[in-house]
């Protein structure tokens, strides 16, 4: 993977940021979800997912954190929950992974890895948001309206 993977793409627009891109060059072909945190929506070719406010964080964390891979604690974390009492992130990824399946013709959009925690498996960019410093980094609690 290019080090220089951010320099790449602002040459194309400077009000688009990349998220973490694989090297399987089956999934670059099929092209790359557009993530909307401002309406909370994944979409690909005229195929739209809704998001619910916690997958939209969720998407967020993994899709512009500095590792590929996000600890559940660090997911969890990250909803402003206590890793040790809360419950609910598991059945947020599993709702989110059907919604996905639905409208993706079966595909994943996460995927867990073991005794590490969670990893996107599919391409995914998101259009300029006025929440984001950059694309490993928060200025803020993404704006979420779901």
């Amino acid at each position: 993977m290019p080090t220089d993977l951010g320099n790449k793409f602002s040459s194309v627009n400077n009000q688009l940021y990349t998220a973490h891109q694989t090297t399987d060059e089956a999934q670059l072909a099929r092209g790359f979800w557009w993530f909307n945190d401002v309406d909370c929506t994944l979409t690909q070719n005229g195929i739209s997912v809704a998001l619910t406010r916690t997958e939209c964080w969720v998407l967020s964390m993994l899709a512009f954190s500095s590792e590929r891979v996000i600890s559940k604690e660090a997911l969890i974390a990250g909803l402003g929950k206590d890793p040790s009492h809360y419950n609910g992130l598991e059945m947020s990824l599993s709702r989110l992974q059907s919604k996905f399946g639905q409208c993706s013709g079966g595909e994943r959009l996460i995927r867990s890895v073991r005794n590490r925690g969670y990893c996107l498996a599919q391409v995914v960019r998101a259009a300029y948001c006025s929440s984001w410093k950059s694309p490993t980094g928060l200025a803020g609690k993404p704006r979420c309206c779901c």
